[in-house]
């Protein structure tokens, strides 16, 4: 989760002329090296962290079935900033690419999803996040 939130807060700076409204949008079938890649059963939907940082933040994952990505940083319930971009599984792996803000930049996760929980695993350790939906 502090990967995610540093990212997020890095977004935030580097988004210029970016609004709340934009949307990234991509074709219904995703690809990768020209192979439809097919989600996970259960990943698709919304997730949020299942707890809240020393500061009061969670964090909010939207992977829709076109392969579009949302992720957005909320205090107190209330959404503070998000980024948005696509994403594609790979093995064990998530791998993120997001295109809004000033620098586009990939980052790639290891995840176990096991009904309604959901971690994504990186240098930072593993962040634990709760099916909402």
């Amino acid at each position: 989760m502090k990967r995610i939130f540093i990212l997020l807060l890095l977004a935030a700076f580097l988004c210029v002329g970016c609004s709340e409204e934009e949307k990234v949008t991509v074709e219904p079938d995703t690809t990768v090296e020209g192979q439809i890649v097919q989600l996970p059963r259960g990943l698709e939907g919304q997730w949020t962290s299942a707890t809240v940082s020393d500061r009061g933040y969670s964090e909010t994952i939207i992977f829709a079935a076109d392969g579009s990505l949302t992720v957005s940083s909320m205090k107190n319930g209330k959404v503070e900033q998000s980024i948005y971009g696509t994403f594609y599984v790979d093995g064990n792996q998530i791998v993120f690419e997001i295109t809004n803000g000033a620098t586009p930049y990939k980052d790639i996760f290891e995840y176990t999803l096991d009904g309604r929980e959901l971690y994504l695993i990186d240098e930072d350790g593993p962040a634990h996040y709760l099916r909402t939906s």
